[in-house]
């Protein structure tokens, strides 16, 4: 999941250089404004009167999406019992293998 933060940079003259690669390095100060960083991405994309947007999408961490999926009633002690089961079965399973 990913959650996107965005920012129209027409008005600023941001000058990159394309690696051999294909690749370029994103100013501190753009990555800092669009709120991004190490695996995160950037989306280029043209809006309707054909100007080029950035946009910065954040992955966002488990803390973040906390809450974000319901626990289909079940209280989070008894689904870790069943996931420390699953796991034990598992074990004995690839233990028993020849």
């Amino acid at each position: 999941m990913v959650s996107a933060k965005r920012r129209n940079l027409a008005n600023q003259n941001i000058e990159m250089k394309l690696s051999s690669q294909g690749q370029v390095t994103i100013p501190k100060h753009v990555r800092d404004e669009l709120g991004i960083g190490p695996g995160d991405f950037v989306v280029l994309r043209r809006d309707k009167a054909g100007q080029l947007l950035v946009e910065g999408q954040r992955r966002m961490t488990v803390a973040e999406m906390a809450g974000s999926v319901p626990n289909r009633g079940k209280p989070f002690p008894d689904i870790r019992e069943e996931w420390a089961k699953a796991m034990d079965d598992q074990a004995d399973r690839i233990l028993a293998l020849p």
